[in-house]
């Protein structure tokens, strides 16, 4: 059912769109773009469908810190894609800060006003950037599936700690996650990043289907769902049985 649904999403996504790159050959990471007076038409239309939802979740992923010039992973200057073209970020043109001195986009505050005046109930992010933290966003109100790089917790008591700066840059090995610090409790402290064949951390998942299943209404924005279980969210809940609206078309349009 899923395959079938992402099928769809993609057929939709690129009916009556015009490659950015005509010169792309790669349909899996080409980015489109459409008339103004069509998106403004179905931004309009994204507005009424949150303002008439009682519930709405937003999912987020790395396409929307590309303007806090942060690079993407998948898209055509995407860190996989360039490693697998054999071409350096310095030679594909590609501006890159830390993420530690990297600041919220637009994309970012607008998420958070708009949760400000409840509009938007709960955020899910794959993003470990820890920009919607930045943007002041409360760790209540959002679940970082693959973790923050700010962010060390104790697996023993549960209590986590909000640092300034990257908490994995004292971690000596990424399979234990240890950053060399101590809770109250004692036990040492990790990081929260997850990496390739690691579980995801059950509270932060269990809370994300359970708002994502309450959701009428959801936003996928930077985010070309390639990645599970994070990409089954959005199919989750009462927006399944209602329209859904899928707004990672709207960022891969433009930039937000």
């Amino acid at each position: 059912t899923y395959k079938k649904m992402e099928k769809k999403k993609k057929n939709t996504m690129t009916k009556n769109l015009t490659p950015l790159d005509p010169e792309e050959k790669d349909k899996n990471i080409q980015e489109y773009v459409e008339e103004k007076e069509t998106l403004i038409k179905k931004v309009k239309e994204v507005a009424e469908l949150i303002k008439r939802s009682k519930r709405t979740v937003v999912h987020t992923g790395a396409g929307i810190s590309t303007a806090s010039n942060i690079p993407s992973f998948r898209g055509p200057k995407g860190v996989w894609t360039l490693r697998d073209r054999g071409i350096t970020a310095k030679e594909a043109g590609v501006k890159s800060v830390p993420m530690t001195k990297a600041k919220p986009s637009k994309t970012h505050q607008a998420i958070k006003k708009l949760m400000d005046v409840n509009y938007i109930h709960h955020l899910v992010s794959c993003n470990i950037d820890g920009l919607h933290l930045k943007s002041g966003i409360s760790r209540e109100k959002m679940d970082e599936l693959h973790g923050n790089i700010f962010v060390e917790d104790c697996r023993q008591c549960g209590k986590e700690y909000i640092r300034e700066h990257d908490v994995t840059m004292t971690v000596q090995n990424p399979k234990d996650h240890i950053t060399g610090g101590a809770c109250e409790c004692g036990y040492p402290l990790r990081d929260t990043i997850i990496h390739f064949d690691e579980k995801l951390n059950s509270r932060y998942l269990e809370r994300a289907i359970k708002e994502s299943t309450k959701a009428e209404v959801m936003l996928v924005l930077g985010t070309s769902l390639k990645v599970a279980p994070a990409n089954q969210l959005v199919f989750m809940g009462q927006a399944k049985k209602k329209r859904k609206s899928s707004v990672s078309q709207l960022a891969t349009y433009t930039t937000i």
